[in-house]
């Protein structure tokens, strides 16, 4: 598991106490143009998108049909985050049928449509796919006894993988619970393959701690500070934590290398690297 302390900077760099625990000594420090560290801020920028698309799906879903909260068993995230299409399915006759989908562009709707009990479609493989994975996580994580932090559920979105083959990862993420500050601990991932077998739970942090995004005089913090013991690189709850918080990171990997997360076109990117300074 990793193991992330963070912290919210104010005008201050991040304090030396968020290294005070001993990290392995690696090799050479990664740079910003690895495909890792891509990869890493793409998941997190999809998460950030598909996560709040959800939450607007859900408000307008339930505008829509008033009493349709019951029929819904799931939902699906698709897309680049330019062309995010949400998905509702229920239990139809023949398999799980779309209920309602709405379609978004960073955020921002589209189009929505509450499809009439004749027009239901059934789900296409890629969807069965990411549901039964994300179904197979939600067993896996309710008989490890994981919990959330700051609230009584998990938001769960799975991403599918980069290429044919690849395992679903499905991330449970603790939501936002108060204005003020944002999650950054109590978020997951879980990789499941195509055998439909889940594989370990991942841990993005082994605390429960709130980051404030406003100073204690009630202006806003310059930037949020995340230091990782074992991590050389930033992940994606990095990246998602910097587009939900709408302020730049300074993360500081277990190699005291220094990376600042910005946020450019609503979209997460690596703006400097700072390597760490040689031990005496």
């Amino acid at each position: 598991m990793r193991h992330l302390f963070a912290a919210a900077l104010l005008l201050a760099p991040l304090p030396a106490v968020a290294q005070a625990q001993p990290a392995p000594a690696p090799a050479a420090a990664p740079s910003a143009s690895v495909p890792e560290v891509k990869a890493a801020l793409e998941r997190g920028e999809r998460l950030y998108y598909y996560d709040f698309a959800s939450a607007l799906a859900t408000d307008d879903y339930l505008a829509k049909a008033p009493g349709g909260r019951q029929q819904v068993r799931g939902w699906i995230v698709e897309g680049p985050p330019q062309d995010t299409v949400v998905s509702f399915y229920g239990d139809g006759a023949d398999g799980p049928r779309i209920l309602y989908s709405a379609r978004f562009d960073r955020g921002r709707p589209v189009s929505s449509h509450l499809a009439a009990e004749g027009e239901q479609q059934p789900l296409t493989p890629a969807q069965k796919a990411l549901a039964a994975a994300r179904d197979a996580a939600a067993v896996a994580i309710a008989q490890a006894k994981v919990q959330p932090c700051g609230a009584p559920y998990f938001n769960a979105l799975p991403l599918a993988g980069e290429r044919p083959g690849d395992p679903v990862r499905v991330y449970f993420l603790s939501p936002r619970a108060l204005e003020k500050s944002v999650p950054g601990g109590g978020h997951y991932v879980i990789e499941v393959p195509p055998d439909g077998v889940p594989r370990t739970i991942h841990g993005f942090s082994d605390i429960c701690i709130e980051l404030p995004v406003t100073a204690p005089g009630g202006g806003p913090v310059q930037a949020l500070g995340i230091a990782h013991r074992v991590d050389l690189m930033p992940t994606e709850i990095d990246a998602y934590l910097t587009l939900l918080s709408a302020l730049p990171s300074r993360i500081v990997t277990a190699d005291r290398t220094a990376w600042i997360l910005e946020i450019a076109n609503g979209a997460p990117r690596v703006a400097h690297v700072v390597p760490a300074a040689p031990q005496p």
